[in-house]
């Protein structure tokens, strides 16, 4: 099927960071970080904890500013492209008290500064409703969240970015709480929606998303990026300043590549 970007048609990269800086208070967390990543692509953003990957999301979402650089998503500014962004957050705090529905919080996702006030129309739940068909709960819409599994709930979130209609998904560390049957499940969903959307991920799960991305983006306070045929582990050695413990994972009993077992 076509894509039909909705942004400077075709004509610019997803993202796109030029000698960008950043630090939240003394210590410079990002240094003179350039590259892009092309529409359509399935990129995972990898590098130890404190390294900086968080931040270049946040960095791409408009929710910060850098303090040197430019940084252009969907060929405009951050806060500009927001709309045509999904974004998963690594952490996602609810009451399991709270009798909110699978179906509510994916309707959190049409939410916007430029929503008006009032009850959702026809058309709001309909993507929504959409949404969950995609990730495979659509029949789960009326159950509380709180009684769905960690890889339920997960879709869920993945649903609620979904409903915004993006243009790119940006997610970070959708594996986390995942346990080993929904890993396969999150697989076959992400090679979907990368068919339409271009897909980037933070992971430390490298034999995990070995088999879904085609380019790694290692970031310690500075950005390298590589083909994820080319990660070796004297370069993963280098990025996590210790030795790596190379291993194997099965997704759906197939073989993936290597990946990083421990930090």
């Amino acid at each position: 099927m076509k894509r039909q970007w909705r942004i400077h048609a075709g004509a610019a990269p997803a993202i796109v960071f030029e000698h960008v800086w950043f630090a939240y208070d003394a210590p410079v967390v990002l240094e003179d970080v350039t590259f892009s990543i092309s529409r359509g692509d399935f990129v995972s953003i990898v590098g130890p904890n404190g390294g900086g990957k968080t931040t270049l999301l946040r960095l791409a979402l408009g929710l910060i500013a850098p303090l040197r650089g430019t940084i252009a998503v969907l060929g405009a500014a951050p806060a500009e492209a927001r709309r045509f962004v999904g974004y998963v957050p690594q952490h996602q705090a609810f009451d399991p008290q709270f009798p909110v529905t699978v179906l509510e919080v994916t309707l959190m996702g049409r939410l916007a500064p430029a929503r008006p006030l009032g009850p959702y129309g026809r058309r709001e739940k309909e993507l929504a409703r959409e949404a969950l068909d995609k990730v495979g709960l659509l029949d789960a819409r009326d159950r509380p969240f709180a009684t769905l599994s960690g890889g339920q709930r997960q879709r869920v979130l993945i649903a609620r970015a979904l409903a915004s209609a993006p243009e790119l998904l940006l997610m970070d560390e959708p594996t986390a709480n995942v346990d080993s049957p929904a890993l396969g499940e999150l697989y076959d969903l992400l090679n979907v929606l990368n068919r339409t959307m271009t897909v980037v991920l933070v992971s430390h799960d490298l034999g995990f998303v070995s088999r879904l991305v085609r380019r790694v983006v290692c970031v310690n306070r500075t950005v390298t990026t590589h083909p994820v045929s080319e990660l070796s582990g004297a370069e993963l050695e280098r990025l996590y300043g210790t030795s790596v413990q190379m291993v194997r994972h099965e997704v759906r009993g197939v073989e993936g590549g290597c990946g990083c077992g421990s930090f």
